[in-house]
């Protein structure tokens, strides 16, 4: 099976800020990870990224919504 060359007609991949202007909705916070040993900032991190879940999640119910 080949794959499809689609640059070669023209086709391009839109951004999230793109997609969400053709779709509609709110964009969806990004998780952040530092990779450090330091377990205050690892715990401040993990703390962070499930706020940013809890956060997504509500998103997601608005953009089914919307």
């Amino acid at each position: 099976m080949t794959k499809l060359d689609l640059n070669a007609f023209g086709v391009q991949e839109l951004s999230s800020k793109e997609k969400m202007e053709v779709i509609g909705g709110a964009e969806y916070l990004k998780y952040t990870w530092s990779g450090t040993g330091n377990p205050l900032i690892f715990a401040f991190e993990a703390c962070a990224n499930g706020v940013k879940a809890v956060a997504n999640a509500g998103i997601w119910v608005y953009n089914q919504l919307s």
